[in-house]
């Protein structure tokens, strides 16, 4: 059914071995997903510090790729673009997206990639700012063993 497809579509990007992330990339430019579809296992590449990096490396690697598949016109190419930089936490990470897309056109996308930067820069803050009081809460609460991704 479309329901079970789209589940396994979205447990596509829960793993976090770097062959089956790169799987996973590689369907999101094949002919095996509709371009609708796209967005279901890229958002799930988002749940986790490896496939945050591998959207990035990704996009960056197949922008021109993903501009003829998507052209700008269409609102997937922005929803990609969001998808593959909007989970950074810090400002190199931030300068790095800033970077790729200063030599590019971000016609049809400006404002989401501007979303996407405002919410990089508000979470390094929110890290910079609170990351000590949380470690300190994480300790006190007996929660040291949980796997953290700041």
């Amino acid at each position: 059914s479309s329901d079970e497809r789209n589940t396994a579509l979205r447990a596509l990007g829960r793993a976090r071995q770097p062959e089956l992330i790169k799987r996973t990339l590689a369907l999101a430019l094949g002919d095996e997903i509709k371009e609708q579809d796209i967005h279901m296992p890229l958002s799930a590449l988002r749940t986790h510090a490896e496939g945050i990096e591998a959207l990035f490396v990704w996009l960056s690697e197949n922008w021109e790729q993903l501009n003829k598949k998507l052209p700008p016109g269409l609102t997937i190419l922005g929803s990609v673009v969001s998808i593959c930089t909007s989970s950074f936490t810090r400002p190199e990470q931030k300068k790095r997206v800033e970077e790729f897309f200063k030599s590019r056109s971000t016609k049809g996308f400006a404002m989401g990639l501007a979303q996407s930067l405002d919410s990089i820069e508000a979470k390094a803050n929110w890290l910079s700012r609170d990351k000590d009081d949380v470690a300190k809460w994480v300790k006190e609460n007996g929660l040291e063993g949980v796997k953290s991704e700041l």
